[in-house]
């Protein structure tokens, strides 16, 4: 596993919402973010032989295809159902004990912040409007499963398959309230609204998920023990 470093500063996420032509569950304004902590995020997608490593320390499986459909949904892999907490049990706790770190799922600011890198525009590739052309160059799309990690092109710091390649676990409850006012801290997460939901980024690979959906600001809901189309991305955050 590869991970890159998010220095603490003032952050600014989220943008306008354009309902016409992109798909957002729920509002995500302009607005500042605190990161009091710098934070790593893994540079690729958990890929199959990582994951059965996390769960059994045997590295079966594909080692460059990204885990997809992961059994039990958000529950199982983190071993709490309290967003709130560390993990203790399963796949994510064996990788702490293993590594001697706290690895978690992001928080929806920490997965924008580095989504982002730096880009205050719509999309992952710089610009203000942006054609299927160039979000192929970043994004998975028109498969029927989780491809390669790192396939497409990096974002500006070196984060692979933003836009694509699976919908992203992220740690926080779903709240359907303004993520501006919900997590100004950004390595806190979400821990009220919708128990029986959280927060998913990115977007799908199937074609059926227009290019446009992939807008860095949207945010989206999942079922908590949804495992359809669902991949893994890793952070921790320093001491």
């Amino acid at each position: 596993m590869v991970f890159r470093r998010v220095k603490a500063g003032t952050y600014y996420i989220g943008g306008p919402e354009d309902g016409s032509t992109n798909i957002s569950d729920a509002p995500n304004s302009y607005h500042a973010v605190a990161i009091g902590k710098d934070y790593y995020m893994g540079i690729f997608l958990v890929t199959q032989a990582q994951y059965n490593w996390m769960l059994t320390g045997t590295d079966s499986g594909n080692s460059t295809v990204a885990v997809n459909n992961l059994t039990g949904g958000w529950n199982t892999i983190r071993g709490s159902a309290n967003a709130g907490a560390t993990p203790t049990t399963g796949p994510i706790a064996n990788l702490n004990a293993k590594t001697g770190r706290v690895f978690d799922m992001p928080t929806e600011s920490m997965w924008e912040i580095a989504a982002r890198a730096g880009n205050s525009a719509k999309w992952v590739t710089g610009e203000n409007d942006v054609t299927e052309a160039q979000m192929s160059r970043f994004a998975v799309s028109g498969a029927s499963s989780a491809q390669a990690v790192g396939t497409k092109e990096a974002n500006n710091w070196g984060f692979y398959d933003i836009t694509g390649n699976g919908w992203q676990w992220c740690r926080d409850v779903w709240n359907g309230a303004d993520l501006a006012t919900l997590q100004t801290n950004g390595l806190v997460p979400i821990t009220s609204g919708d128990s029986a939901s959280r927060s998913e980024r990115s977007r799908g690979w199937s074609s059926e998920y227009n290019y446009k959906d992939g807008r860095l600001s949207a945010r989206r809901k999942i079922g908590v023990d949804s495992t359809s189309t669902m991949v893994l991305r890793l952070a921790y955050i320093v001491p």
